[in-house]
């Protein structure tokens, strides 16, 4: 059954891609993990706003950059092939 978070809506199989995901960061030790996206949605995963831990992200994203782990502030740079993204 579909679920509506904010403006998106969520197929089960989604939130099981996303669990397969973490349980693999899990496995591999990741430290942290970040996304760009609706927080209704990532905060069910324990994501949280990245920038309360003093991080922000290059071309700029508010409340939908989070993280999940251990966070170190800092500005997040993209790749360059990311620059077609860029305001």
């Amino acid at each position: 059954m579909p679920r509506l978070f904010g403006s998106l809506i969520e197929l089960p199989v989604e939130a099981g891609l996303v669990r397969a995901g973490l349980a693999e960061c899990t496995r591999l030790c990741t430290p942290l993990v970040m996304v760009l996206g609706e927080p209704a949605y990532y905060g069910r995963f324990e994501f949280v706003r990245a920038d309360g831990f003093g991080m922000s992200i290059e071309y700029g994203a508010g409340p939908e950059f989070m993280v999940l782990g251990t966070p170190t502030p800092g500005l997040v740079r993209h790749a360059p092939e990311y620059a077609i993204f860029a305001p």
